[in-house]
Order: C-alpha cells, then structure tokens, then sequence
C-alpha cells in the first residue's frame, strides 16, 4: 500500500514514534531476568499500532469509517502529549540525564503535535477527508465535480495538478 504524499509526514513521524519505544524499553526496563517486554505492554503497544495504521490504511482506500478511526487515534495521542505538557511532566522528562530518553522524549512530542497538525487539517478539510474514488481533482477552466469553481481553495487531500 502506497502512502499518500499528505499522509507521508504523519506516517513517518508516528511509525518513528513506535520504533523508539525499543530502544527506550532496552534503556530503561530489559535485564537479564526480563529481557522482553511484558504481554501487557507488547498488547498495548501493537494494539494502538493497530488502530493508526487501519486508520492510514482506511483513509487511502477512501472508506467510509477511514476518518473517524484515523482522528480517534490522533485525538487520543495528541491529547495524552498535550496532558505531558499541561501537568508539567515534559520539565521532568526533559532533565533526565539520558540523551537517548531526552531524544525518545522529543520524538514523542513531535509526535504529538504532528498528530495535532492533522487533527486540524481533517477539521479544517470540512469533513470532506481523501476525494472519493471517482471525484475530480484536477484544476481547469470548467467546475469541478463538487461544484466549486477552480479557484476555490482546495481539500489538503487533493493532489496537486503536475
């Protein structure tokens, strides 16, 4: 499945998320006597993996629940960052003396507000998400399917003409 050029910088930045957790958990939690993860975390962790890349997955085939699952799980992790910041855990987080758990940290946050940025781009899209299959979305002289002159301001989601 090919991913989007207005989805790329969220797939990216979110799977580089996912992908810290290991060395965060070899830092901080793996010993001899516990060198994997716990069942608990590993369901968690792959669960929510889960629900973003359905939610990508939804929203490039244009299906009809693509939207919702994809701003489920972005209104969640933008909220749980956004909760870092208003309890001021981000100042303890920040002055830990690890540079590898400070730069895990910052991917986290980046995260975050990726997932914000999108949040704000699917709201400000009108509701509308990825054209439907079929929909025009070229720019020309005559309307465009949806009604809207060719100078309109276009859906984020529409592919610019080349």
């Amino acid at each position: 499945m090919a991913t989007p050029h207005f989805l790329r910088p969220l797939v990216l930045v979110t799977l580089a998320n996912y992908l810290a957790l290991v060395p965060y958990y070899v830092h901080n939690d793996a010993s001899a006597q516990h060198p994997l993860p716990g069942l608990r975390a590993l369901f968690l962790v792959s669960l929510t993996l889960a629900w973003f890349l359905s939610g990508v997955r939804r929203v490039t085939r244009h299906s009809r629940f693509g939207r919702p699952v994809l701003l489920g799980f972005l209104l969640t992790e933008a909220a749980l960052y956004a909760k870092t910041f208003a309890t001021g855990a981000v100042v303890h987080q920040m002055h830990n003396p690890s540079d590898l758990v400070r730069t895990v940290f910052l991917i986290g946050y980046l995260s975050g507000a990726v997932a914000l940025v999108y949040v704000v781009l699917l709201a400000r899209d009108g509701g509308r998400g990825a054209p439907e299959r079929g929909e025009e979305t070229t720019r020309d002289d005559r309307k465009r399917a949806d009604g809207k002159s060719p100078g309109a301001r276009r859906s984020v989601f529409e592919p610019v003409a080349g």
